[in-house]
């Protein structure tokens, strides 16, 4: 998968004609965001140098446009996710008007952790968010994060899987 920039028409030609002529589909995101994101399938191999404004992630990463509230905690979220310290798994964190991008890579970290230091940092401040979903889920990232958050002990009525599923019978 790679992302483009507003600006990458060039290179945006040049990996779909590469695609193309190597018989590969190319499923694309528009995020509304000055980016767009490309996923191969099969994977394109993207080895060398790829062209300006172009990033190549090695699997599909999660990426979220977070909207904090209130608006003063964008500064000490920005910094959570791209500052020192930053998780190794984030690939891309900007602020685009009243929302941080953020580019998770799941082959550096599980995903869960994500889910754990949102949530960390909301209850720091005293805030909350709310979180668009800008490029699809990998099937097996979406198993990863109802798997973890089954395990968790702060799930209740209020979270939003036993929300989804309601009460099951076992008796039925």
């Amino acid at each position: 998968m790679v992302r483009l920039t507003a600006e990458s028409n060039d290179a945006r030609r040049a990996l779909l004609e590469a695609a193309r002529l190597r018989g590969v589909t190319v499923a694309a995101y528009a995020t509304g965001y000055g980016r767009e994101y490309l996923a191969f399938d099969p994977p394109l191999d993207l080895a060398g140098d790829l062209p300006e404004g172009v990033v190549g992630f090695a699997a599909r990463p999660i990426v979220l446009a977070i909207r904090p509230q209130p608006k003063g905690f964008m500064p000490s979220l920005f910094d959570a996710f791209s500052g020192m310290g930053r998780p190794g798994a984030v690939a891309g964190a900007e602020i685009v008007g009243d929302r941080l991008v953020l580019e998770w890579e799941t082959t550096r970290a599980d995903p869960a952790l994500l889910r754990t230091l949102l949530d960390v940092e909301v209850s720091r401040r005293g805030g909350s968010f709310a979180c668009e979903l800008l490029v699809p889920l990998e099937p097996s990232v979406v198993v990863d994060l109802a798997g973890s958050a089954m395990q968790d002990p702060a799930l209740d009525e209020r979270r939003v899987l036993d929300f989804a599923v309601g009460s099951l019978d076992a008796s039925a």
